[in-house]
């Protein structure tokens, strides 16, 4: 009744004299390889197995996202000074956090377990945690350019506090996370480029004294080979909030790995990418009460016979330990779960404005003797007419447990960025329109819905409801609309 739930601004300025950025508002940053600074997306492993492992020094980005978290809120500004380009930052935000004031298990007088990204303010207690706890970043980082630009080196320091002290529970695998409110970082990077060969790295360490240390090459053998390698170890007690670096976890931290990535294209029409990912957690993480291990692998064949038309084909499989429990339920040990996925995709660009996208993929997993399955079929069909352009899907979901959940890439509204993860039994489809009224005005609209068919998602059979809690919706369907304008000045 106030207005918008969320609001974010910015002002960026480029090449200013010696100033080459200046942000004011919402803006990330992103230096070396991302260990304490990896801003936006930054898609990891995957079908391009080359390029994708390395991360680029891009330095200040405007913000622009709908999140409501991950970024940071003050100044910042990168100032070139003969081959150095200095970046000093200041952010100051509030976040929403539950407050707690148990002291069984801490000193604390109140504390925050953790930092809530939803932006969910619904009821008196989510509104109730809406921006309490104060986060205070400043630092800098000084780049440095050899005039031949075959050699970078970075330093970078890191501060924040928090407003509140931040503690988890403890348990057995969290034994080593983040306590307080304090945390510092200092870290190093560097590029340099030989012959074919570019080399790149990063490491760093945190307040607690925990060491992340990432690095690896890329390289074109020749016109047709391409490889790659990426080594990283990140101690289970090194501290970083605003890292992405190359990994398995979504987090920096607990893991240690070796990557090999292999791309070769003997013509235009078809070429070949592969990896594989050998990774290990030293200390215990959640569903694994032991240090465990695991590996991945993934091959695509693309085919492209005519200008107008892709093919392609990919397998992966990954395979990770996890917990369970013996038959009589006293005691439990570590078993191999191994998923294996298996997509085949055609694009085909009939003309004049219309384009077909058919996708098929299944999976299954096998964990202690037990087998599931899951398989999607999508088909997609885009067309443009005058000022506008349609996207539409309808996609048909049959899964037997949540590990065999199909992921699909779907378009969205600018900035905003998805790919669904279904399991049970669902349809899926959406439409998308973007009207073009003017090189300034530009208007997006987009519905999406899924229908669930299965028992496992309908909690209540009789009355039809799906969902539970504050996410729970009469019926079977869960819906979403969107609406973005864009006026540019």
């Amino acid at each position: 009744q106030y207005g918008f739930d969320y609001y974010s601004a910015h002002f960026l300025k480029e090449n200013v004299g010696n100033f080459k950025k200046i942000a004011i508002g919402d803006y990330q940053m992103q230096f070396g390889q991302g260990l304490l600074l990896g801003a936006g997306f930054n898609p990891g492993k995957g079908s391009e197995t080359i390029t994708t492992v390395k991360r680029s020094s891009s330095g200040i980005k405007a913000y622009s996202s709908a999140l409501e978290s991950g970024f940071m809120r003050g100044a910042a500004f990168t100032y070139r000074l003969n081959h150095f380009d200095i970046t000093p930052f200041y952010s100051q935000l509030n976040q929403d956090a539950s407050i707690k004031n148990d002291t069984t298990y801490t000193n604390f007088d109140e504390y925050i377990s953790s930092i809530q990204q939803t932006g969910m303010h619904r009821t008196s207690t989510e509104l109730g945690n809406k921006k309490v706890i104060n986060e205070r970043i400043y630092g800098a980082n000084i780049l440095y350019k050899k005039p031949s630009n075959d050699l970078q080196l970075g330093l970078t320091y890191l501060n924040i506090d928090y407003g509140i002290p931040l503690f988890k529970k403890p348990n057995n695998y969290n034994q080593f996370e983040f306590q307080g409110s304090n945390n510092y970082n200092i870290g190093g990077f560097f590029n340099y480029n030989w012959q074919n060969f570019l080399f790149f790295g990063e490491g760093a360490i945190s307040k607690s004294g925990g060491m992340g240390m990432v690095g690896g090459f890329i390289s074109s053998l020749s016109p047709i080979v391409s490889i790659s390698m990426v080594l990283r170890n990140y101690q289970k007690d090194f501290h970083t909030f605003y890292g992405n670096a190359f990994g398995e976890g979504t987090r920096n931290i607990n893991e240690k790995g070796i990557y090999w990535g292999l791309k070769i294209t003997p013509s235009n029409k078809y070429f070949f990418t592969a990896y594989y990912d050998r990774f290990s957690f030293p200390w215990l993480k959640f569903r694994a009460e032991s240090p465990s291990e695991g590996f991945e692998y993934l091959m695509r064949f693309n085919y492209r016979p005519t200008r107008s038309i892709l093919l392609y084909g990919q397998f992966r499989s990954e395979a990770k330990e996890l917990t369970v429990n013996t038959d009589d339920g006293n005691l439990s040990r570590l078993e191999q779960g191994l998923k294996r996925s298996y997509l085949f995709n055609m694009n085909y660009d009939i003309g004049r404005g219309f384009s077909l996208k058919s996708r098929v993929q299944f999976s299954d997993y096998y964990l202690a003797g037990t087998k599931t399955k899951g398989m999607a079929i999508a088909q997609d069909l885009n067309f443009d007419f005058a000022k506008f352009k349609f996207s539409t899907r309808i996609a048909i979901v049959d899964t037997d447990d949540f590990e065999n959940r199909q992921y699909m890439y779907e378009k969205n509204v600018l900035y905003a960025f998805a790919i669904q993860g279904i399991s049970g039994q669902a349809i899926r489809n959406y439409l998308m329109v973007q009207y073009k009224h003017s090189k300034k005005i530009n208007v997006w609209i987009r519905y999406a819905r899924t229908s669930f068919q299965d028992s496992q998602r309908i909690v209540n059979a009789e009355s039809s409801f799906i969902g539970s809690g504050l996410s729970e919706i009469a019926g079977n369907k869960r819906s979403e609309v969107k609406m973005q304008v864009r006026y540019r000045f």
